[in-house]
């Protein structure tokens, strides 16, 4: 990444909900970075894309988890999820719809990016225009500019319910209370809304009604019309998202972010777009594989509060990060303290900086329809490998899948623990400890399903049974070489655990051909259990 080089150690690699594989990595080369992911199949019909905004409002900051408990959404379990967008006093920077409701709409000015979700899970990133058609028959055709923002000179605002009690307007221009007649302010078709109250000039900070919407204006051009306005006129509000000239439909999702970091797979100069983004520091991006078919959110750690553990990125780090792991277009969120990944069943996996949760504007979730299968049909070991020293004793949790891919079950009682070799390990009420130096299998067992993992056990220095650099891999052109002491079938996965290929391979080096492979992830595998990560 960006001509650096990492020893990768796998802490994490399982399902986590749906369609959804969470991966933890320890990177080590000239710097440390711990990055957290999540790679999502979007054609899997169980997966929803969801965003919430505070507690339903614009000004509300509260935590990942928080905003999950305070949604009450009794009918979804939010299996995965991260901080979005930068935010202010007014609310996050950038247009914010939530379940098809307008929330905000960035002007222009503020340059600001943002991502958003049709119907169809197909994502946007860019910079979208969109403007709002508003007509009746009082007042014929007008074109409000923004939904909940400040209001500036010659302008004219739709002010709803989401910013607060009131508009927080001067005493000057025009404004006027309405209902909805269909629901809110929708990001797709004609929202209805009737008027409830006489048209009001030079008073200012009208109160918003409760599910409603006040129409503010100060632009002479359209001051007159709204004083036309009647008790019970009924006003049709029609927004146009456009995204690089072409009109987006059906947006359900979105909230800004700031800089792209990456587009069509190439890693954009983002250094001097905000202050910060040439300096290392714990960062959130959320980003999809050219095929727009996987999603992935990410986090990587930093800052003072994980000294030796994680350094941060700067934003072309970060970008270099998603392109390992499959991105081709990828948006900056919110970092530092705000740096947030979080699941339902799981807690909070990363080390937010600040040593604790820190309330946010927003967020990005991953979700599906709550299930009643409780049914084990598949487990997996919660650690991808582990490193002991001789004498060490360890107890596994083991996860539980239903049918459909939910973790139905993070601790699993009652299964059965064996390892491979047997000589020098002891096992006792499903707790090993190991005797003697060497790489082990230990196996799980539940029912009919099984699960593996590996347990790399040296001396109490520390020191490896199999020294470090006895498997050697490295890239040759656009081929790899491995060098390994012994004959094994060496196989490749991608970051779903996805078997691409397997090799024969003797003692010495041999040629992988991974030149056919797109960039990203992927594990290479011996028949030792040995496994070294390959960043293509």
């Amino acid at each position: 990444m960006l001509g650096k080089e990492y020893a990768v150690d796998t802490l994490k690699h399982c399902q986590v909900g749906p369609g959804t594989v969470l991966t933890i990595l320890d990177l080590t080369g000239t710097d440390r970075q711990r990055v957290f992911f999540t790679t999502t199949d979007l054609t899997n019909h169980i997966v929803r894309i969801k965003t919430i905004c505070g507690n339903n409002n614009l000004k509300t900051n509260l935590t990942i988890p928080q905003m999950i408990e305070n949604n009450d959404d009794k009918a979804n379990e939010y299996f995965a999820g991260v901080n979005a967008d930068l935010f202010s006093a007014n609310g996050p920077i950038g247009t914010t719809v939530v379940d098809s409701e307008i929330f905000k709409t960035a002007r222009s000015t503020t340059d600001w990016y943002s991502v958003g979700a049709d119907a169809g899970k197909s994502l946007h990133f860019g910079q979208f225009y969109t403007t709002f058609r508003l007509t009746s028959t009082a007042t014929g055709q007008m074109s409000a500019k923004s939904v909940n923002t400040p209001r500036e000179s010659n302008d004219f605002v739709i002010y709803t319910d989401k910013y607060g009690a009131s508009t927080g307007t001067k005493s000057s221009g025009v404004e006027v209370a309405a209902v909805a007649v269909d629901g809110g302010l929708s990001a797709h078709g004609t929202s209805k809304f009737r008027i409830t109250g006489l048209p009001q000039s030079n008073a200012g900070n009208m109160a918003i009604p409760s599910g409603g919407i006040v129409l503010s204006a100060n632009a002479s051009w359209y001051m007159e019309p709204l004083q036309k306005l009647q008790i019970g006129d009924i006003v049709e509000i029609t927004p146009t998202f456009t995204l690089n000239g072409k009109v987006v439909d059906q947006i359900t999702e979105m909230s800004g972010g700031c800089p792209m970091i990456l587009q069509d797979g190439k890693i954009l100069d983002t250094d001097k777009l905000l202050d910060h983004l040439a300096y290392r520091r714990p960062r959130t991006a959320i980003g999809v594989d050219k095929s727009g078919s996987k999603l992935i959110l990410m986090v990587v750690d930093g800052d003072k509060f994980n000294a030796g553990i994680s350094d941060g990125v700067t934003s072309k780090e970060l970008a270099g990060m998603m392109i390992m792991a499959g991105c081709s277009d990828a948006l900056n969120f919110d970092g530092g303290g705000s740096s947030t990944i979080y699941s339902e069943t799981l807690g909070t996996l990363n080390r937010p900086s600040d040593g604790n949760l820190r309330k946010v504007r927003n967020g990005w979730f991953l979700t599906a329809p709550k299930t009643t299968d409780g049914n084990i049909a598949s487990i997996a070991f919660a650690d991808y490998s582990k490193k002991l020293n001789v004498n060490d004793s360890f107890r596994p949790v083991v996860y539980g899948y239903n049918g459909d891919g939910y973790l139905v079950n993070a601790n699993i009682a009652g299964y059965r623990l064996s390892c491979t070799p047997g000589n020098g390990v002891e096992i006792s009420d499903n707790t090993v400890s190991f005797k003697a130096t060497g790489n082990y299998r230990l196996e799980a067992a539940f029912g009919s399903e099984k699960a593996s993992m590996t347990v790399v056990v040296g001396d109490n220095a520390g020191a490896s049974a199999i020294k470090e650099g006895a498997l050697s891999i490295r890239s040759i052109g656009s081929d790899v070489e491995i060098t390994m002491p012994y004959d094994s079938d060496v196989r490749i996965f991608n970051s779903l655990g996805v078997c691409l290929a397997t090799e024969k391979c003797d003692v010495g080096t041999t040629i992988l051909p991974t030149s056919g492979l797109t960039p990203g992830l992927y594990l290479i595998a011996t028949e030792r259990e040995i496994k070294k990560i390959l960043i293509k």
